[in-house]
């Protein structure tokens, strides 16, 4: 049993920190510096708008802080289960096939309020790099005309890192959705309520995936 308390800490202690996204934080804090000192000599143009698009999305996901439902859902693991529920947990055959003891008895509505959130915050990572895809076209097309140089440069350099922070938050996203969805599924705990706006036809998906594409610049055509 102490193994299996041991092992759960652990696990669940690495989701946190994952979803915590510190890097992502610390990147955001960054560009909205950049942003707001920008603005009056900027905010007329293209490239400064198509960077806003980056900030709404940014926001958007600081809005969901994935992290900090993951966090609620570790200290109600902690707080909320009983040792009778623990001796429970132990004998079922989701736990002897070796699955975690402590991640079987969740409380339902923090483990649909974290789930509702990372399937969320991968939809919205997802509609965010298509921004900073725009933004960063935006300012290469200034750096081809040599305007504003070391803004563009920048800014460029600031996009790259939020691409590489965003993807890993939607990879540790997935993953913690997959790691913790089976968990309450075969166990001796029913499946997870149906969340609110959905329907018995259309329940929670059993497994999130990602999926990279190599990005390519649109060729323009003679008639564009």
């Amino acid at each position: 049993g102490g193994d299996d308390v041991a092992a759960g800490a652990s696990s669940s202690a690495s989701v946190v920190t994952a979803l915590a996204a510190v890097e992502l934080r610390r990147e955001t804090r960054l560009w909205m510096a950049m942003m707001y000192k920008s603005t009056s000599q900027h905010r007329r143009t293209v490239h400064f708008q198509r960077m806003r698009g980056v900030t709404r999305s940014l926001r958007a996901l600081a809005a969901l802080d994935v992290g900090a439902a993951a966090v609620a859902l570790r200290n109600g693991l902690r707080d909320g289960v009983s040792e009778a529920a623990r001796e429970a947990a132990l004998s079922s055959p989701a736990v002897a096939a070796g699955a975690h003891a402590l991640w079987k008895l969740p409380p339902r509505a923090l483990w649909d309020d974290l789930s509702i959130r990372l399937r969320e915050t991968a939809r919205v990572a997802a509609e965010a790099d298509d921004d900073m895809l725009a933004a960063a076209e935006a300012l290469v097309g200034q750096l081809a005309h040599t305007f504003f140089m070391p803004f563009a440069l920048v800014a460029l350099a600031a996009v790259a890192r939020l691409r590489a922070s965003t993807h890993q938050l939607v990879a540790d996203a997935a993953a913690a959705y997959n790691a913790l969805a089976p968990l309450l599924r075969g166990g001796i705990m029913p499946p997870p309520g149906l969340e609110p706006g959905t329907a018995e036809k259309d329940p929670p998906p059993e497994a999130l995936a990602c999926e990279w594409r190599a990005v390519s610049r649109k060729k323009k055509t003679a008639g564009d």
